[in-house]
């Protein structure tokens, strides 16, 4: 059951403030490093009003860093200070039915969506992901933006733990993909500093590296064979029909057009190769969506992304869940055709 508004004292001046009083305690404890009792105080906000939007969001935000083995309980703890009838997918769903107008709603939906990823409910994961979504503005490809920002970055970037993270995600995915491969050509397009070269190189007699920045391929040469520098659509149309494999962990994401970088991929392809990549989904029908806060994320639906595929020359084989920094993600092959 999820609660109704008209029910919840949501209008109650007095309960709205000592929400929002609590909330400030939580964030002082929560600075003072004693996150139990900031928690708790965020439980007793949602208590005296569960459509304090601020408490809300912090709850989540806490949640987004805890273990997994505690994540479980602690979101049962929240759903029941937000209505005491209410499982934690009810709770995952009153979000949608009182936030999903809310224009600073995007880092509330995108830890709602991360728990729920965590907790294996991914259609929920991705209808609240759905809302930190907005229809493409007409956006042309920012090459040098991109790469700038990466150039500034790359001393940080290996110690930057949700890289590492999706990282570890999306090699898990390659490793159900390659699985018995070996003596491969592989191409890893935006690779970066070089985090997915250990775990693609058990099945590289060969392994390509090529990125964007010339800062982060200084930081990769050591990590593969040959390090390319240049924008990857172009790189991998230059390179040729010799690849079997071509991995992107990231990046397509920047851009709105993604029939470039699969034409690419399919050229540097031989017969027979195939192409894996993480695409963040957007609902059926819409084509092609953006993020409204946070990096700007290009997201397809999955039927428009395969239409993408077959007229670049693949054929699907399939897609898996998962997380891709922080939010739901799926992991793409396609065989060249």
């Amino acid at each position: 059951m999820i609660p109704d508004k008209a029910d919840a004292e949501a209008g109650n001046p007095s309960r709205t403030d000592k929400a929002l009083r609590l909330c400030h305690i939580s964030e002082a404890l929560m600075a003072r490093n004693e996150a139990r009792l900031g928690f708790q105080a965020l439980l007793r906000a949602l208590s005296e009003d569960k459509y304090c939007f601020e408490a809300h969001r912090l709850t989540l935000r806490f949640l987004w860093r805890v273990n997994d083995d505690q994540l479980a309980h602690l979101g049962e703890l929240w759903a029941l200070a937000t209505h005491p009838c209410l499982a934690l997918d009810g709770a995952l769903e009153f979000l949608i039915e009182a936030f999903c107008d809310y224009p600073e709603r995007y880092e509330l939906f995108a830890a709602a969506a991360n728990l729920a990823m965590r907790l294996d409910r991914i259609d929920l994961a991705e209808n609240l992901f759905f809302n930190c979504l907005e229809p493409a503005p007409d956006d042309d490809w920012q090459e040098k933006s991109v790469r700038i920002k990466y150039d500034v970055i790359t001393d940080d970037y290996d110690a930057e733990a949700l890289h590492l993270d999706s990282a570890r995600r999306f090699l898990v995915a390659v490793g159900h993909r390659m699985t018995g491969l070996s003596d491969l050509t592989v191409v890893d397009a935006a690779c970066g500093t070089g985090a997915l070269a250990s775990g693609l190189r058990p099945h590289a007699r060969h392994l390509i590296g090529m990125d964007l920045s010339p800062a982060m391929a200084r930081r990769a040469e050591r990590r593969y064979d040959r390090v390319i520098v240049g924008e990857m659509s172009e790189s991998l149309v230059a390179l040729g029909p010799v690849a079997d494999a071509v991995v992107c962990g990231g990046a397509v994401y920047y851009r709105p057009d993604l029939s470039p970088f699969l034409a690419g991929a399919a050229a540097a392809l031989k017969p027979g190769g195939f192409v894996l990549f993480s695409e963040f989904p957007a609902p059926d029908g819409t084509e092609i969506m953006a993020t409204i806060d946070g990096t700007r994320r290009y997201c397809r639906d999955p039927a428009f992304l395969c239409g993408l595929a077959r007229s670049t020359g693949f054929t699907s084989m399939g897609f898996e869940h998962g997380i891709s920094y922080g939010l739901p993600v799926r992991f793409w092959a396609f065989a060249r055709s």
